[in-house]
């Protein structure tokens, strides 16, 4: 199962258009993060988690020593309280976090034991030319999954039409 994580800005947003792709693969959920490419100078300095199990970083590309992120206990995004977002758990790039961020051409993959559809993800990017702004998530589901749920729909149309007219 697939899963596609679109960010929403929180107050004013930068055009951030890369997405997250998360897999299911039996009980692990594994996330990536892709720096962001419509700004090439922006920094993905921050990730947090909100209504997630402890997540454990599995692989950093292209290597450790351009990136480097470690966790966070008392780190929340900036402006997150606006928008209900309260971070459990986070990881923030090491000092000085726009060396040590994601820049573009590199990524990050977490990985976690269980997954909820309440989790949401924030991310904090800086250097969009002068500015610095936070996003989370929102899940947008997998091609397939839309379609099963449209066909779904279509089959409890055409049973409740069956019923309605008597033919069973």
């Amino acid at each position: 199962m697939a899963l596609v994580y679109s960010f929403s800005p929180i107050g004013e947003g930068y055009g951030i258009a890369d997405s997250i792709v998360a897999s299911n693969d039996g009980a692990l959920l594994t996330l990536t993060f892709n720096a962001p490419t419509s700004y090439p100078d922006a920094v993905i300095t921050s990730i947090s988690f909100d209504g997630a199990v402890e997540p454990i970083i599995v692989g950093v590309s292209p290597g450790f020593g351009d990136v480097n992120f470690v966790s966070s206990t008392n780190y929340n995004l900036p402006g997150g309280n606006t928008v209900d977002f309260d971070a459990d758990f986070s990881f923030t790039a090491a000092p000085p976090p726009t060396q040590n961020g994601l820049n573009e051409g590199e990524s990050i993959t977490f990985q976690f034991d269980t997954f909820s559809l309440e989790m949401v993800v924030g991310v904090h990017v800086q250097s969009i030319g002068e500015q610095s702004a936070s996003y989370v998530s929102n899940i947008l589901p997998e091609p397939s999954g839309v379609l099963m749920l449209g066909i779904a729909c279509l089959w409890a149309l055409w049973a409740r039409q069956r019923v309605s007219t008597g033919i069973v």
